[in-house]
């Protein structure tokens, strides 16, 4: 069970807790020849598209967050 960032989320098709990949927001500085990412904040909402790495289902992270009195 997810404990940390991805808490509350599982894959409502294969029940995986992790990993997804998620479309972020990530402040990072950007070159002509190229980006530097020098850690800190990476931000999404539930609107953020969301894929399982383990089967492939898509989404959006509302569709792979437990809700109360919902199971997924």
């Amino acid at each position: 069970m997810n404990r940390n960032c991805l808490k509350g989320m599982r894959c409502p098709k294969c029940g995986s807790y992790e990993p997804f990949r998620i479309n972020t927001l990530v402040t990072l500085t950007a070159h002509d020849d190229g980006t530097e990412f020098n850690g800190g904040d990476v931000e999404w909402d539930d609107d953020a598209a969301c894929t399982c790495i383990e089967c492939g289902r898509t989404g959006k992270v509302r569709d792979f967050t437990k809700k109360k009195g919902k199971k997924i």
